[in-house]
Parts: structure tokens; sequence; C-alpha cells
């Protein structure tokens, strides 16, 4: 061993002790080993408690006499693979491909190759709630007086089963991670919707809410690498609105057997099944009142990885995102007589439909997964780094009813352009007209 100062607060805990089983193992002993008969390989008990402390450029004056300090770490929160830790010093192998390169790739197949029945028995998340997104109520003159009102909520039902694990080469001195991977296993059911339901005029935009948040099971190596995992649902509705509406979109999917590992290193590759739901769409209008509405939902599951290595040395978070979101838009005339439905997703007519919405309904989705990061991690990933998962977009309804003529004129033109401060206005129709579009 090369006599020197380590560049940290260090200590070991107790004498090291060789075990009855002393013997390095093969697949360790070729990372931490160069091909040499006078090393003895066997491997001795202790803890070190590390602190690195000394300020950037100053790691020079330690290099000389100690040399690197390599370190290969690997972990996961899956019960029964609890993975390790392992402080190994430098060596020519142990900087070439042929070393601990590999040491990465090892980990994610060990992880890739867990049993299903073995990663559902992590605590699972459950979730079951109704969560506002907007709401606004306004007094109206009249004649005769009324109330008018616009809400949003967003509906999620959600079962996840997530597991986590780690693996990282580098050296502590100099402090570096040269390789990592974050590896996330994830099925999961999400059953959600959003709902608009209003009779008054303008705009309103919730911006992106967390509906919930839960802090996971943390993967910490104390001094080197810790993991601060989160599960969040993301929800967010805007609208347009110069229409009576009631809206309820659906944005249900199912993930199945999702491993995924970040940021991607050759020869790997996440996987998973995403499959979008088929819920149908349901809207309501008032009848004889031109419209151009956009409405647009979105709900949002994420995974948050919150890397610290090396004592805050450098910070990241990877960020697996998983966005769907639907987009209904009205494009509608003055003309036409309450009564009548169509039911998505055949576009098939109940009673007089198309007499009672003159102009056209389209409603879009869209699945969308992937996983990128917040900020630069040593030379290893940057904001830029995003690798895509998944990615479809498809239409949920389109229709024309009738034919459309003349000048569209609606309340919302005419608020926004006398009071574009104004979130919402009281409306020229009442509520009592809205009748089934979807």
């Amino acid at each position: 061993m090369a006599s020197g100062v380590l560049p940290m607060q260090s200590r070991i805990s107790r004498p090291p002790l060789v075990g009855r089983s002393s013997a390095v193992p093969q697949t360790l002993s070729r990372r931490i080993f160069a091909s040499s008969a006078t090393v003895r390989k066997t491997r001795s008990a202790a803890t070190i408690f590390t602190d690195v402390s000394v300020p950037l450029g100053n790691w020079s004056a330690y290099l000389k006499p100690t040399g690197p300090v390599s370190i290969a770490i690997a972990g996961t929160n899956v019960p029964g693979f609890e993975g390790n830790l392992t402080v190994v010093p430098a060596s020519g192998e142990a900087s070439n491909s042929g070393g601990l390169f590999s040491w990465v790739k090892d980990a994610w197949e060990k992880f890739n190759n867990f049993d299903k029945s073995v990663i559902t028995n992590a605590p699972p998340i459950d979730i079951s709630k109704t969560y506002p997104l907007f709401s606004q109520s306004l007094s109206c003159a009249g004649p005769p007086a009324f109330d008018a009102s616009v809400r949003a909520d967003a509906n999620v039902n959600a079962h996840a089963d997530i597991s986590l694990g780690l693996a990282a080469v580098g050296t502590i001195v100099p402090p570096e991670l040269t390789e990592f991977g974050a590896f996330v296993g994830l099925d999961a059911d999400i059953r959600g919707s959003v709902s608009l339901v209003g009779n008054a005029a303008g705009r309103a935009d919730s911006g992106q809410l967390t509906l919930y948040q839960a802090t996971l099971p943390t993967l910490e190596f104390p001094g080197l690498l810790t993991i601060g995992p989160s599960f969040k649902i993301l929800g967010q509705a805007t609208a347009n609105v110069d229409v009576g509406v009631n809206l309820k979109v659906d944005l249900s999917y199912t993930v199945s057997g999702a491993k995924i590992i970040y940021p991607p290193i050759p020869d790997t590759k996440s996987k998973g099944i995403f499959i979008p739901g088929n819920a149908p769409l349901k809207l309501s209008v008032t009848g004889n009142v031109a419209s151009t509405s956009v409405a647009t939902a979105q709900l949002n599951p994420r995974i948050d990885l919150a890397v610290n290595a090396l004592g805050g040395l450098a910070k990241a978070t990877v960020l697996v995102n998983i966005d769907s979101h639907s987009t209904v838009r009205l494009n509608l005339n003055a003309a036409g007589n309450a009564g009548g439905s169509i039911e998505t997703p055949t576009g098939g007519t109940k009673g007089g439909a198309s007499a009672s919405v003159d102009g056209c309904v389209t409603a879009g989705a869209a699945l969308n997964a992937n996983v990128g990061a917040d900020a630069k991690f040593f030379n290893l990933f940057d904001r830029s780094t995003s690798v895509s998962l998944y990615a479809k977009d498809w239409e949920l309804f389109q229709k024309c009813f009738a034919a459309q003529t003349g000048k569209r004129s609606t309340a919302a033109d005419r608020a926004t352009s006398k009071r574009a401060d104004l979130s919402f206005v009281c409306p020229s129709w009442r509520s009592s007209s809205l009748v089934t579009v979807v």
C-alpha cells in the first residue's frame, strides 16, 4: 500500500481482519489486480468513514504520494438484492475497458434480470383521489342575475411498483466518477382523467401542479454516493373557452416491465411496454353559440432521482417522465338546436346530434415517456442527455356537424378585447342550453 495522506477526513473503525473466506472473488479480482504473481489476492474487513473536503485544484498535491484511490459501487432497493460497496486500489487493469468499465454493465444485467415477484415485494404506491386544478366563480347582473363559474379537476387512480438500483466507478483521489448508471424498474396502472365544467368565458392555466408526492427508500453510500428518489404526479389544465362546456378527457395507460438505465452506455438498452387507455371522450356544449374554444389536460407521473456524489462535489436530478395529455378543439357556428349526442370511439350518433351543433369537434391525445437530467454531472451527462422511451400521438375524435357558414363571433373574443387582464367574464348564454356532443 502506498504511503501518504488521503485528502479527506478518513479513519478505519477497527483493525483490518482477514476472514475465513479471504480469497478475492474471481469476478472482482480481474477488476482490481493487474496480472502479477507478486500481488497477494486476499481481502480484509474494514469500515471507512469519508468526508471529502479538499477544495478543487488542491488534489494534485496528494496524487504523487498516494496515487489514485478507486471506488466501485453497486446497490438496489429490491428486497434480497441489497447490493454492495467496494473500494479498490488503482491498477492498470482498473482503468481500461476490460476492467472496471464493465462494472455498470454487470450491475445493469443483474438488475434487468430480477424476477418480477421479487420486485413487487417493494412497498407499492396506491392513489385514489380527486385534485382541484383551478376554480373561479362570478356573479352576473343579468337580467335576471345569475352565477357563472368554471372549474377543472383531476381524478387519479394509480398503482405503481418501483425498483431502483445504481452502479458507479471512479476515484476518491482525485474526486471524480468516470462511470455511472441509475436503474429504474416500473410497473404501473394509471387511471386518470381531467374534467372541465363551466359557463363563464375567458382563459385559464393552472400551471404545472404537484398533485401527489411520495419519498422512496434512499440508496446511500455515506460520503461517496447518495440517491434520494421520489415519485410525483403532476397535473395541468389550460382552457380558452367561449361557450358553456362540460368536458371529461381520459388520460389512462399502463406500463409493464419497464427497465430503464440512465445515462445510456454502449450495449445497454432500456425497455418496457406502454399501453394507452381507450376510455371515451365526454363533451357537452351550449347549443346555438359560436365557439373556437380549446382545452388541454395533462397528467404527468414522474420519478425523480436526486444524485449527490462525493460529499456534494456533483449534484443532479435524473427525471423519469411520463407525459399523458389531450387537447380538445371546438369550431362551432351560432346555429342548431338543443338535443342529441354522439359517442366515441366510433363517432356514431344518437338522436339529432347534427341539429344540435353546427361545426366541428376534434380531440387528440399523446403519451410520451423519456428520461433526462436537470444539471451536469461530472462529464457523464447533462441537461441535453435525454432518452426517449415511448412516443405516440393519436386521434381521439373528429367529426363535423351540418355546414359551417357565416362569420363566427364568440363571447370570449369580445371579452378578451375589452378586459384582457381578466381571466373570466360573464357569458352571453345560459348553462341551461348545454347539449351533449360526445
